[in-house]
């Protein structure tokens, strides 16, 4: 579990998100726990280099205190692509707790190259873990799959320390043919273009 920081400060629900923004923060949300919920802003920058390196956990200073915080959620212009608001979700480093992971397909480019086409059905894995031991991805292979031929969640060997919550025959990735063009015979082409005078 790669980890980074961020400093944050409590923020005024009352206050102005576009100015907060404009001055280089992002508002954000503190949850979990036995804690309230807590409205928190966040430098951009800092949230920005954390999650480009692909980060989950932080450690989320807020107020003098440190707790470690999973980045549940971040929302974007979807023109802009900038963060505009961030969810912290935080975490017990000694308790097991449920995660998202996301699953990379590995491999594809060669079913690709044999003509197949492979389909992902799931795009995450949920997972129960200690914080330290939740991984950042599972790797799939599908480089062996041949049409008709689909790998589950049975299927993934997970690290030790993580298991699945998903179940087990849910479907993660199937491989299919290409769909193939029929091509009407001479005879039927030309007889399909003869008008039908008949009354």
């Amino acid at each position: 579990m790669e980890q980074g920081h961020v400093d944050a400060a409590l923020r005024d629900e009352r206050s102005s998100l576009r100015k907060l923004r404009d001055t280089g923060f992002v508002p954000a949300v503190l949850y979990g726990g036995s804690q309230p919920s807590e409205p928190i802003s966040v430098p951009l920058r800092e949230l920005e280099r954390n999650v480009s390196a692909s980060r989950r956990f932080v450690e989320l200073s807020v107020n003098n205190t440190t707790v470690t915080a999973l980045i549940q959620e971040v929302q974007m212009h979807p023109v802009s692509k900038r963060i505009t608001h961030a969810d912290f979700y935080r975490v017990d480093v000694n308790q097991p707790a449920d995660f998202e992971v996301p699953i990379h397909l590995i491999g594809i480019e060669a079913a690709k190259q044999q003509g197949y086409i492979v389909q992902q059905q799931l795009r995450t894995i949920s997972v129960r873990a200690l914080p330290k031991n939740a991984p950042e991805y599972i790797a799939l292979d599908v480089s062996s799959l041949r049409p008709g031929q689909h790998l589950t969640v049975a299927d993934v060997v997970f690290p030790a320390g993580v298991a699945p919550q998903t179940d087990g025959s849910d479907v993660l990735v199937t491989a299919m043919a290409p769909p193939t063009l029929t091509v009407p015979e001479a005879g039927e082409s030309q007889a399909a273009q003869q008008p039908n005078n008949e009354e």
